[in-house]
């Protein structure tokens, strides 16, 4: 939706190593809003207004590659909700009362997760990050059960929906399905029905 917001996020990344309070802004404006969303709209927000997503969809514009089948790994995502999450918690409580620290330790571990994310586009795809993020963990675990793309049954099975969506997944296997495709790690960022010559995709 706001296809700029990368000037945001690389401007907290450099502004908070010399003004380290914003590394606290960092995280209500990077973590925060997944949570007051998800429940709502489950991973909406990382699709089209997630500063660090916006970032990635930069790259992906130079950068292509198979995404691997580790990245899909419970394990590898689960594992790093838990580090990530797990630092996140230690600063804020170790920190607390000590803003400027707390900042600036707050934009070392958004730095860490942004040189993790290009370091997966270097073999894997731009948004790949987006298969292990711990906030869009939140946003799979809290998102509505409800059917977020309806495949009709004009859709022929050409696979290109799998192609072009930036999480990896298959929306054209629920092809008919009266549910519709409710997989939480869907984004609703429309490629899959742009790119359906068939336009057999709707968006819910």
């Amino acid at each position: 939706m706001f296809k700029f917001l990368f000037i945001i996020y690389i401007a907290f990344l450099f502004m908070g190593l010399f003004r380290p309070i914003l590394g606290i802004f960092s995280v209500l404006l990077f973590v925060l809003p997944i949570f007051i969303l998800a429940p709502f709209s489950g991973r909406w927000w990382c699709a089209h207004l997630c500063p660090h997503g916006s970032f990635q969809d930069l790259f992906g514009l130079f950068i292509r590659h198979r995404r691997p089948l580790w990245l899909k790994s419970h394990w590898l995502r689960y594992g790093m909700f838990i580090i990530m999450f797990g630092f996140l918690g230690y600063i804020v409580f170790s920190k607390w009362g000590n803003w400027p620290s707390m900042g600036l330790a707050l934009t070392k571990l958004l730095w860490s997760s942004t040189i993790m994310s290009i370091g997966l586009m270097t073999i894997a795809p731009a948004r790949s990050w987006c298969n292990i993020c711990p906030a869009g963990t939140v946003g799979k675990m809290l998102a509505p059960k409800k059917a977020k793309l309806m495949i009709t049954t004009d859709c022929v099975y050409c696979r290109l929906c799998a192609k072009t969506c930036p999480m990896g997944l298959s929306p054209y296997k629920d092809r008919g399905k009266i549910s519709g495709f409710t997989n939480p790690d869907c984004m609703r960022c429309g490629r899959c029905a742009s790119f359906c010559f068939k336009h057999a995709i709707k968006i819910q």
